[in-house]
């Protein structure tokens, strides 16, 4: 509010009173308003206050000017002259449906009651706090989206840490108990002898119900009864005085075409083939011609090959016993 006195030809003096803006008093309420509720934002670091009281600054100052340039008094009229007609009201825009669009609705000229200028001056500056608090909150969310991002990541990385972990443990497991079992001695067949071979067992655990498959003329022959065990570090059949290096015969056959649950074939990298259990339970299949690392399946594997079960089942001559009966306990 500004007032500006004039004195007439007759001596009287004239006070005019012109209003405009958002009023003064509205821009300092509104300035020292969001200068405190600015306390909050130092949950959200130094900056986000810097920019608080910057904006403050600009807008209060911005209202400020719009203040003085309203409060210009209007040029006086002669004496005695009758006051011109006020100007017809401008017309509404109309490209959005009559109302006054967003941005005009601060930049409208409150010229009444110093309380709805004041009241005008606080909506303005709540509106620009709440814009501002918005943004900033977005900030955050977006780096409390990140932050949730980088420690998902972490703890999948975590997750897989330790799964490498369980299975290195799981194989030095089976490591510590594996049989190896390597060609020592093939014999060929011929008249009056069967084929046969000697493994040895160069690997730490024992090789249980050890069965050796031969693929030879359209057949397959395999060792009768329920397998042989080969204990590490040896061989068998183990050497005696009379043969240094005996054989294994090869005493049972069966057309090779019949034969669909053990993988080999005639070829002369995959006719012999040695399966076998380990202290685990596992069954282990080793091609002798190869020498390569054998191909394991566990008793808890889901999709179990044939061959881990049939070498001691199905072609075995001979049923392994059944379990011993559970002795009676007395109780005296």
């Amino acid at each position: 509010m500004r007032k500006t006195t004039i004195v007439g030809p007759d001596g009287a003096t004239t006070t005019i009173v012109t209003r405009g803006g958002c009023g003064l008093s509205g821009c300092v309420t509104w300035f020292v308003v969001l200068f405190v509720l600015a306390a909050p934002a130092a949950y959200f670091g130094p900056w986000a206050i810097a920019a608080y009281v910057f904006l403050a600054a600009v807008f209060g100052l911005a209202m400020y000017g719009m203040h003085l340039r309203n409060a210009k008094p209007k040029p006086m009229q002669p004496w005695g002259a009758a006051p011109p007609p006020p100007p017809p009201p401008p017309p509404m825009p109309r490209s959005h449906g009559g109302k006054l669009p967003g941005m005009l609705a601060l930049t409208v000229q409150v010229n009444g009651d110093p309380t709805i200028a004041w009241l005008t001056g606080v909506v303005a500056g709540g509106t620009v706090l709440l814009a501002l608090a918005t943004f900033v909150l977005a900030l955050q969310t977006r780096t409390s989206v990140t932050e949730a991002g980088k420690v998902a990541n972490a703890a999948k990385e975590e997750a897989d840490a330790t799964l490498a972990l369980v299975r290195e443990a799981r194989r030095d497991r089976d490591l510590a108990v594996q049989p190896v079992l390597v060609l020592g001695k093939e014999q060929a067949g011929g008249a009056g002898f069967r084929p046969g071979v000697q493994l040895r067992n160069i690997g730490r655990g024992p090789a249980i119900r050890t069965r050796v498959f031969l693929w030879a003329g359209g057949d397959v022959l395999w060792n009768p009864g329920p397998g042989f065990h080969v204990a590490s570090g040896e061989a068998y059949p183990p050497p005696t005085v009379s043969i240094a290096i005996p054989c294994l015969p090869l005493d049972e056959q069966q057309s090779a075409d019949s034969v669909t649950d053990i993988p080999g074939s005639e070829h002369p990298m995959a006719d012999l083939l040695a399966i076998c259990l380990d202290q685990l339970g596992n069954a282990l299949m080793f091609n002798l011609r190869t020498g390569n690392p054998p191909v394991l399946s566990r008793p808890s594997d889901p999709d179990r090959p044939t061959w881990a079960t049939a070498a001691s089942d199905t072609y075995s001559t001979v049923q392994p016993p059944d379990e011993p009966p559970t002795p009676w306990v007395a109780y005296v």
